[in-house]
């Protein structure tokens, strides 16, 4: 399910940590079977009615016109019970006794399928209304055998309605960065602020209101300021005793000492686990106070690490890649009779003798891209400078070799690293 989000000015679709599993669940239909109950946690209350319109989006998508679903957002009810909710989706007067209420009900869930989507409450709900929401869906289904009801529920961290769901708590931008010159200069501030936000949508949303959309093109060391400001700010409204743990939990993880991060650290948002991680981290904006604070001089190098934007960096890299396969490819076609570097041939001997460590063990016996010739192992600089490049393009390859080193490296992603990327990417014809 893909959420529009609107940051520095530019809208991007987000993804969060159980997209994938909420989407194989709509896939499934829910609402033309048994329907149910699920539960989706938000980072924040106030996010639920910008999810709740996308879930209604990605309802009406799955359904296609099959079954033709009713779609109803329901705020959460002061009394809340599961016919209360039920009936403000299909609009069911609670009138006559509870018996009757239910069997009215029933008719109208055999009437139209519906998707009941629950904003999320404001104080922890009683316990037991999401099982007792499934015990109504399947009394109706006993009265009729053709009502359908499924109800979603909205709830966040501060009042869970059950002690897990799928978890929209972290997220980011789905769409590639790199997809248009017109946008390139806001889809990199927004995937800035949503990193340095730790993927927490509602964080990154109230940064937002601070000035991105206002920056101008390339004016990268204004987004710097702004991203500091808000990072020193968020450290600062940590308490004490945070603050203090976090420090400590640094101190374990740079000297690779068992550590376990524990709800008060994650629940804060100083450390997360970015989409499709299981370990937590320091969040980057606590690792960009820290650093600018000197509070943690003994981690700085793990913690500038954890400053790198790894969405943008793995779309760069990739690019680099793909312009170092090409110009190896060029390369090789017209290396002429000149052999490979003796240290190439001699990986090579080790890949074929499939000895630990040659890289052979990384391929399926089948594989038809397995190496065949020494060339393939040589490292970019030894490749480039084995071979008559023609002079004039030097320029190109000593720059593409010289980004994707510092990529591969850890190095930070900026301003300039895409637009070294786009030089490139226009002179490689």
């Amino acid at each position: 399910m893909n959420v529009p989000v609107t940051l520095a000015g530019h809208t991007a679709n987000w993804r969060f940590r159980s997209s994938a599993d909420l989407d194989d669940w709509l896939s499934s239909l829910p609402w033309a079977g048994q329907g149910g109950t699920r539960v989706v946690r938000l980072g924040s209350a106030a996010l639920g009615e910008m999810i709740a319109r996308a879930l209604r989006r990605a309802v009406r998508g799955h359904d296609d016109g099959g079954r033709e679903a009713h779609v109803a957002i329901v705020p959460f009810p002061a009394q809340p019970t599961a016919l209360a909710i039920l009936q403000a989706a299909t609009d069911v007067q609670a009138a006559g006794t509870r018996d009757q209420q239910v069997r009215q009900l029933a008719a109208a869930l055999q009437a139209w399928a519906t998707v009941a989507v629950v904003l999320p409450p404001e104080s922890p709900p009683p316990a037991g209304l999401v099982k007792q929401t499934a015990e109504l869906i399947a009394q109706t289904r006993k009265l009729q055998a053709e009502a359908h009801a499924t109800v979603i529920f909205l709830d966040t961290p501060a009042a869970p309605i059950v002690p897990d769901g799928f978890d929209f708590t972290v997220g980011g931008p789905s769409d590639a960065a790199l997809a248009s010159d017109a946008t390139l200069w806001r889809s990199y501030a927004h995937a800035r602020l949503a990193w340095d936000a730790a993927g927490d949508l509602g964080r990154a949303m109230a940064w937002d209101a601070g000035g991105f959309a206002r920056l101008g093109v390339g004016a990268d060391d204004a987004l710097e300021g702004l991203l500091n400001h808000f990072a020193e700010t968020e450290y600062s409204r940590l308490p004490a005793a945070e603050q203090a743990k976090a420090k400590e939990t640094l101190r374990l993880m740079f000297r690779r000492l068992p550590v376990k991060v524990g709800p008060d650290l994650t629940g804060c948002g100083a450390f997360w686990k970015p989409p499709g991680e299981i370990e937590a981290r320091p969040s980057p904006w606590l690792a960009r106070a820290m650093l600018r604070l000197n509070v943690a001089p003994d981690a700085a190098f793990y913690l500038r690490g954890c400053l790198v934007c790894a969405p943008l960096a793995r779309e760069v890299l990739g690019r680099c890649f793909d312009l170092e396969a090409r110009e190896r490819a060029a390369g090789f076609a017209n290396r002429g009779s000149l052999p490979p570097p003796p240290d190439a041939v001699d990986r090579f001997r080790k890949f074929v003798e499939r000895q630990p460590g040659s890289g052979a063990e990384y391929y399926p016996g089948e594989c038809p891209a397995k190496p065949s010739d020494p060339w393939a192992f040589t490292v970019f600089g030894e490749f480039l400078n084995s071979l008559p490049f023609d002079p004039a393009r030097k320029y190109f390859t000593n720059g593409l070799r010289t980004l994707r080193n510092a990529l591969a490296h850890g190095h930070y992603i900026s301003w300039a690293v895409l637009s070294a990327l786009r030089k490139l990417e226009r002179d490689a014809v």
